[in-house]
C-alpha cells in the first residue's frame, strides 16, 4: 500500500487501506466501523463513497484505527479538510 503522503484525497486513502486489509486479513467494513467506534457496519463504505463526512473527532478515531504516526495524522487531517472543503 502507498504511503499516505502520496494521496490527495482521504477517501481514496481509506479505500486503499480497506482493500489492503481485506486482501491480507479478511477485514470487513464492520471490523473497521467497530474499531472506529461507529454503530453502522456500512459507515466506512458511505465515507468512501462520499455520502458521509468526517468530523475532527471522527477523523482522530480513524487515524488511530489505521495507526498513523503523528506526522501522518496531521497530514490526514489536512486531507480531510481539503477533501471536504466547499471552495
Amino acid at each position: 500500500m502507498k504511503c499516505i503522503f502520496e494521496y490527495t484525497n482521504y477517501r481514496t486513502y481509506l479505500k486503499d487501506f480497506y482493500e489492503h486489509k481485506k486482501a491480507s486479513e479478511g477485514y470487513t467494513y464492520r471490523d473497521f466501523s467497530k474499531a472506529a467506534g461507529m454503530n453502522s457496519s456500512s459507515w466506512l463504505l458511505h465515507l468512501i463513497r462520499g455520502t458521509k463526512c468526517l468530523s475532527t473527532e471522527t477523523a482522530a478515531r480513524v487515524a488511530k484505527v489505521v495507526k498513523l504516526t503523528e506526522d501522518e495524522t496531521e497530514y490526514f487531517f489536512a486531507l480531510v479538510h481539503f477533501t471536504q472543503a466547499e471552495s
